[in-house]
């Protein structure tokens, strides 16, 4: 008993340790990156205190927990939560704004930050490539401190993890998917869609190359995006990887899922969504042994004995993966090991949006289940 506080007391001086030096860093503004248990809200609340503050949050399910944080370490100033939806509506009334979740900043929230001529200040524990450098460029705002992932399982601060690819065939044998008046397989609509796409990619390359050539360069770019998005949701629909992660679930004994749409979420579990608000608390109570979702509980979710996860679906998006795999991440860290399963259809576009997606995880730590 004296061994396990005195391993408490350490990681605690450790945190105290990263939390002065992030409060310091942070000062005038800028990132704020850091791992969860790391204490953001704190750092965030201790470095702009005696301020008159507006804090941006992505969702109203964060107002709460915003308010809590606040009584608990007893701000001393004044403060306003707002919706980042109603971004437009700021003023210059206060001494700074705070973004929590600045990774879910769209662009028309970031143009309407332009306006706001004080400093700003950005906390999340996600941040992939394109979100860096969107801020940098059009806010000016930067990473000043970061506590990676890796640095908080080396410091003991949250559990280690364990990632598992699950690559699945895309299925050759059952007709069921319907392109316009016809029904295939999921081999050959996701051929189909390919190569449709493969056809416009070389129209557009060979109208950079040609002058002289007819086709309409801005037509030909919105088939592309066009085509790939409905490739995209094809993908998402097919019925091979979702029976994969059932399979998944199945076999394992608490954990939660993520999935693309809520009635996938009743498939794999218990689906959580507006007609089934109960699930949570029954979840939580230790009645139900996994809990499914789409949008919710993906960010600002903390269940420090939750251990397992299954993710049905990742787009190519790491802010989300790394969201979602945090989830499993609040554990005690002493004895607790994360186990994260991802399914993903092999050899398709869906492996590159997934090896995106988990590339700034640790990836010695990332298991790929056919290799």
């Amino acid at each position: 008993m004296l061994i396990k506080k005195n391993i408490i007391a350490k990681k605690k001086n450790i945190r105290d340790t990263r939390q002065s030096e992030a409060v310091k860093a942070f000062k005038k503004g800028g990132i704020l990156l850091a791992s969860p248990r790391f204490g953001k809200t704190k750092v965030c609340l201790e470095t702009l205190k005696g301020k008159n503050i507006l804090i941006i949050i992505p969702n109203n399910d964060l107002k709460i927990g915003w308010k809590n944080e606040i009584e608990k370490w007893k701000f001393k100033g004044t403060y306003k939560i707002l919706n980042k939806s109603s971004i437009k509506k700021i003023t210059n009334d206060y001494d700074a704004i705070l973004i929590d979740e600045i990774d879910t900043l769209s662009p028309a929230n970031i143009k309407g930050l332009k306006k706001y001529k004080k400093i700003l200040y950005g906390c999340t524990g996600s941040l992939g490539e394109k979100s860096q450098e969107a801020l940098s460029k059009e806010l000016g705002m930067n990473i000043v401190y970061e506590y990676s992932i890796e640095q908080a399982v080396t410091e003991g601060v949250i559990a280690d993890y364990r990632i598992y690819v699950h690559p699945v065939d895309l299925d050759k044998t059952d007709s069921y998917v319907e392109i316009g008046k016809w029904i295939t397989t999921e081999e050959k609509s996701y051929e189909y869609w390919t190569k449709k796409l493969k056809e416009v990619a070389a129209k557009i390359a060979n109208s950079y190359s040609n002058p002289y050539n007819s086709f309409n360069m801005r037509q030909l770019i919105q088939d592309r995006m066009r085509l790939g998005l409905m490739r995209s949701q094809y993908i998402s629909r097919y019925l091979s990887k979702l029976k994969k992660a059932k399979e998944i679930v199945d076999s394992l004994d608490r954990c939660i899922i993520f999935t693309s749409r809520t009635d996938r979420a009743d498939y794999l579990g218990n689906g959580y969504h507006s007609k089934s608000k109960d699930v949570l608390d029954k979840f939580l109570s230790g009645k139900l042994s996994n809990i499914a979702v789409c949008k919710y509980l993906s960010r600002g979710f903390t269940d420090p004995t939750l251990k397992k996860a299954v993710i049905h679906h990742l787009t190519s998006s790491q802010e989300d993966a790394i969201q979602k795999i945090l989830r499993t991440m609040n554990l005690d860290p002493e004895g607790n090991v994360a186990e994260i399963h991802v399914c993903t259809y092999r050899n398709t576009k869906d492996t590159d949006w997934t090896t995106n997606a988990l590339k700034l995880f640790n990836q010695d730590k990332v298991i790929w289940l056919d290799k």
